[in-house]
Protein backbone atom coordinates (compact mmCIF):
# COMPACT_ATOMS: atom_id res chain seq x y z
CA UNK A 1 0.00 0.00 0.00
CA UNK A 2 2.86 2.36 0.79
CA UNK A 3 4.43 1.67 -2.59
CA UNK A 4 1.15 2.35 -4.41
CA UNK A 5 0.66 5.55 -2.44
CA UNK A 6 4.21 6.69 -3.15
CA UNK A 7 3.68 6.11 -6.88
CA UNK A 8 0.45 8.12 -6.85
CA UNK A 9 2.08 11.01 -5.00
CA UNK A 10 4.70 11.17 -7.74
CA UNK A 11 2.19 10.70 -10.58
CA UNK A 12 -0.64 13.08 -9.68
CA UNK A 13 -0.59 16.69 -10.83
CA UNK A 14 -2.10 19.90 -9.52
CA UNK A 15 -5.02 21.57 -11.30
CA UNK A 16 -5.65 25.31 -11.49
CA UNK A 17 -7.48 25.22 -8.14
CA UNK A 18 -4.66 23.40 -6.34
CA UNK A 19 -6.38 20.01 -6.27
CA UNK A 20 -4.38 16.85 -6.88
CA UNK A 21 -5.69 14.51 -9.56
CA UNK A 22 -4.56 11.85 -12.00
CA UNK A 23 -3.14 13.34 -15.23
CA UNK A 24 -4.35 10.52 -17.50
CA UNK A 25 -7.59 8.80 -16.65
CA UNK A 26 -10.70 7.13 -17.98
CA UNK A 27 -13.95 5.69 -16.69
CA UNK A 28 -13.97 2.01 -17.70
CA UNK A 29 -15.41 1.41 -21.16
CA UNK A 30 -17.39 4.66 -21.22
CA UNK A 31 -16.91 7.84 -23.25
CA UNK A 32 -17.92 11.45 -22.60
CA UNK A 33 -18.09 12.31 -26.32
CA UNK A 34 -17.88 10.21 -29.51
CA UNK A 35 -14.42 8.67 -29.51
CA UNK A 36 -13.36 10.54 -26.35
CA UNK A 37 -12.53 8.50 -23.26
CA UNK A 38 -9.26 9.89 -21.85
CA UNK A 39 -9.40 12.81 -19.45
CA UNK A 40 -7.99 13.78 -16.05
CA UNK A 41 -9.17 12.75 -12.59
CA UNK A 42 -12.11 10.46 -13.28
CA UNK A 43 -14.37 9.91 -10.28
CA UNK A 44 -13.36 6.28 -9.88
CA UNK A 45 -9.65 7.18 -9.84
CA UNK A 46 -10.13 9.74 -7.12
CA UNK A 47 -12.33 7.50 -4.96
CA UNK A 48 -9.80 4.65 -5.07
CA UNK A 49 -6.89 6.99 -4.30
CA UNK A 50 -8.78 8.58 -1.40
CA UNK A 51 -9.55 5.13 0.00
CA UNK A 52 -5.94 3.98 -0.34
CA UNK A 53 -4.49 7.10 1.30
CA UNK A 54 -6.98 6.87 4.17
CA UNK A 55 -6.10 3.23 4.80
CA UNK A 56 -2.35 3.88 4.70
CA UNK A 57 -2.66 6.65 7.31
CA UNK A 58 -4.89 4.47 9.50
CA UNK A 59 -2.45 1.54 9.25
CA UNK A 60 0.46 3.80 10.18
CA UNK A 61 -1.41 4.91 13.29
CA UNK A 62 -2.23 1.34 14.29
CA UNK A 63 1.39 0.25 13.82
CA UNK A 64 2.84 3.47 15.27
CA UNK A 65 4.98 3.82 12.15
CA UNK A 66 4.49 7.41 11.10
CA UNK A 67 7.21 8.87 8.89
CA UNK A 68 7.70 11.50 6.20
CA UNK A 69 5.83 9.47 3.58
CA UNK A 70 2.78 9.11 5.82
CA UNK A 71 2.86 12.85 6.50
CA UNK A 72 2.94 13.54 2.76
CA UNK A 73 0.04 11.16 2.18
CA UNK A 74 -1.98 12.81 4.94
CA UNK A 75 -1.33 16.25 3.46
CA UNK A 76 -2.24 15.03 -0.03
CA UNK A 77 -5.55 13.64 1.25
CA UNK A 78 -6.70 17.19 1.96
CA UNK A 79 -5.87 18.26 -1.59
CA UNK A 80 -7.42 15.43 -3.61
CA UNK A 81 -9.98 16.49 -6.18
CA UNK A 82 -13.29 16.18 -4.29
CA UNK A 83 -16.41 14.41 -5.49
CA UNK A 84 -18.10 16.52 -8.15
CA UNK A 85 -21.86 17.06 -8.41
CA UNK A 86 -23.16 17.89 -11.89
CA UNK A 87 -25.80 20.35 -13.04
CA UNK A 88 -28.46 17.63 -12.94
CA UNK A 89 -27.71 16.92 -9.28
CA UNK A 90 -25.89 13.71 -10.16
CA UNK A 91 -22.50 12.40 -9.10
CA UNK A 92 -20.18 13.20 -11.99
CA UNK A 93 -18.32 10.41 -13.73
CA UNK A 94 -15.48 12.68 -14.82
CA UNK A 95 -13.79 15.76 -13.38
CA UNK A 96 -15.88 17.88 -15.76
CA UNK A 97 -19.66 17.82 -16.12
CA UNK A 98 -19.70 15.70 -19.26
CA UNK A 99 -22.28 13.12 -18.14
CA UNK A 100 -25.12 12.44 -20.54
CA UNK A 101 -28.41 12.61 -18.60
CA UNK A 102 -29.99 10.40 -21.27
CA UNK A 103 -27.20 7.83 -21.18
CA UNK A 104 -27.86 4.43 -19.63
CA UNK A 105 -24.35 3.00 -19.86
CA UNK A 106 -23.95 -0.34 -18.08
CA UNK A 107 -20.84 0.82 -16.19
CA UNK A 108 -21.29 2.39 -12.78
CA UNK A 109 -17.65 2.67 -11.74
CA UNK A 110 -17.91 6.32 -10.68
CA UNK A 111 -19.98 5.23 -7.68
CA UNK A 112 -17.05 3.28 -6.24
CA UNK A 113 -17.18 5.60 -3.23
CA UNK A 114 -20.65 4.21 -2.41
CA UNK A 115 -19.82 0.56 -3.07
CA UNK A 116 -17.51 -1.23 -2.56
CA UNK A 117 -16.03 1.85 -0.89
CA UNK A 118 -17.63 3.60 2.07
CA UNK A 119 -16.88 7.27 1.44
CA UNK A 120 -20.50 7.96 0.46
CA UNK A 121 -22.98 7.01 3.18
CA UNK A 122 -26.72 7.63 3.60
CA UNK A 123 -26.24 8.77 7.19
CA UNK A 124 -22.76 10.25 6.82
CA UNK A 125 -22.70 12.23 3.56
CA UNK A 126 -26.37 12.84 2.67
CA UNK A 127 -25.61 15.36 -0.09
CA UNK A 128 -23.20 13.06 -1.91
CA UNK A 129 -25.52 10.12 -1.27
CA UNK A 130 -28.40 11.95 -2.97
CA UNK A 131 -26.15 12.81 -5.93
CA UNK A 132 -25.00 9.20 -6.26
CA UNK A 133 -28.62 8.03 -6.14
CA UNK A 134 -29.60 10.54 -8.83
CA UNK A 135 -26.76 9.23 -10.97
CA UNK A 136 -27.93 5.66 -10.40
CA UNK A 137 -31.50 6.51 -11.34
CA UNK A 138 -30.35 8.23 -14.54
CA UNK A 139 -28.58 5.01 -15.59
CA UNK A 140 -31.79 3.02 -15.26
CA UNK A 141 -32.50 -0.53 -14.14
CA UNK A 142 -30.96 -2.37 -17.06
CA UNK A 143 -27.41 -3.58 -17.61
CA UNK A 144 -25.27 -6.54 -18.52
CA UNK A 145 -24.86 -9.52 -16.22
CA UNK A 146 -21.95 -8.29 -14.11
CA UNK A 147 -23.22 -4.72 -13.66
CA UNK A 148 -26.64 -5.76 -12.39
CA UNK A 149 -25.37 -7.31 -9.11
CA UNK A 150 -23.33 -4.15 -8.53
CA UNK A 151 -26.52 -2.11 -8.88
CA UNK A 152 -28.23 -4.49 -6.44
CA UNK A 153 -25.53 -3.61 -3.92
CA UNK A 154 -25.98 0.12 -4.56
CA UNK A 155 -29.68 -0.09 -3.81
CA UNK A 156 -28.93 -2.20 -0.75
CA UNK A 157 -26.63 0.61 0.46
CA UNK A 158 -29.64 2.92 0.17
CA UNK A 159 -31.70 0.38 2.12
CA UNK A 160 -34.10 0.26 -0.81
CA UNK A 161 -35.24 -3.35 -0.83
CA UNK A 162 -37.83 -2.76 -3.56
CA UNK A 163 -35.29 -1.42 -6.04
CA UNK A 164 -32.73 -4.08 -5.15
CA UNK A 165 -35.39 -6.73 -5.77
CA UNK A 166 -36.33 -5.08 -9.06
CA UNK A 167 -32.70 -5.36 -10.18
CA UNK A 168 -32.62 -9.04 -9.17
CA UNK A 169 -35.79 -9.69 -11.18
CA UNK A 170 -34.24 -8.01 -14.23
CA UNK A 171 -31.04 -9.96 -13.76
CA UNK A 172 -32.90 -13.29 -13.70
CA UNK A 173 -35.07 -12.60 -16.75
CA UNK A 174 -34.81 -15.38 -19.32
CA UNK A 175 -33.48 -14.36 -22.72
CA UNK A 176 -33.26 -16.35 -25.90
CA UNK A 177 -30.41 -16.75 -28.33
CA UNK A 178 -26.71 -16.12 -27.86
CA UNK A 179 -26.59 -12.41 -28.72
CA UNK A 180 -25.70 -9.82 -26.09
CA UNK A 181 -28.67 -8.38 -24.24
CA UNK A 182 -28.90 -5.50 -21.77
CA UNK A 183 -31.77 -7.08 -19.90
CA UNK A 184 -31.69 -10.52 -18.37
CA UNK A 185 -28.68 -12.75 -18.02
CA UNK A 186 -29.95 -16.34 -18.09
CA UNK A 187 -29.95 -18.02 -21.47
CA UNK A 188 -33.24 -19.74 -22.33
CA UNK A 189 -31.79 -22.92 -23.72
CA UNK A 190 -32.30 -26.60 -23.11
CA UNK A 191 -29.52 -28.61 -21.50
CA UNK A 192 -28.92 -32.28 -22.02
CA UNK A 193 -27.16 -34.46 -19.52
CA UNK A 194 -26.28 -37.97 -20.52
CA UNK A 195 -24.18 -40.64 -19.03
CA UNK A 196 -21.32 -41.83 -21.13
CA UNK A 197 -21.48 -45.60 -21.43
CA UNK A 198 -17.73 -45.79 -21.82
CA UNK A 199 -16.59 -43.63 -18.88
CA UNK A 200 -19.60 -43.43 -16.63
CA UNK A 201 -19.22 -39.65 -16.42
CA UNK A 202 -21.75 -36.96 -17.02
CA UNK A 203 -21.38 -35.07 -20.33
Amino acid sequence: MRGAAEFLLAWMIEDEDGHLLTPVSNSPENTFAPGCAISMGSQMDMAIIRELFTIVVAAADILSERDDLVARIEAALLRLLPFQIGQNGHLQEWSQDWDDPEGEHRHVSHRYGLHPGDQIKPRGTPGLCAAAQSSLELRGFEGTGWSMPWKVNFWARYESGDNAYRMIENMLTLVGGQDTRTRGSIQNCSMRVHRSRSTGTLG
